[in-house]
């Protein structure tokens, strides 16, 4: 689902990104891996939920497990700090 999520994501629908990713983020309560998270912080970021988004990059950083856009995250979020006043 995740994976299917960030498909519509990049395919610019939104709406249909953010339903599938929620349905992801719910089945793997407590286990959802970090490139799940970091897939809805970008749906939060479509819909200015800046604050939001910035937990989920402080969630995703933390993360013992590895993953690809881990430092993508990291800068993501060093940009996010810099712009709030």
């Amino acid at each position: 689902l995740a994976t299917m999520g960030w498909v519509y994501y990049r395919l610019g629908q939104i709406d249909q990104a953010e339903r599938v990713l929620a349905a992801s983020l719910r089945m793997s309560a407590g286990s959802t891996k970090p490139e799940t998270i970091y897939y809805y912080a970008h749906i939060l970021a479509e819909k200015g939920a800046n604050n939001d988004v910035r937990k989920l990059l402080e969630q995703v950083i933390k993360a013992d497990a590895p993953f690809p856009q881990k430092e993508d995250a990291k800068q993501w979020l060093s940009r996010l700090s810099a712009s709030t006043p």
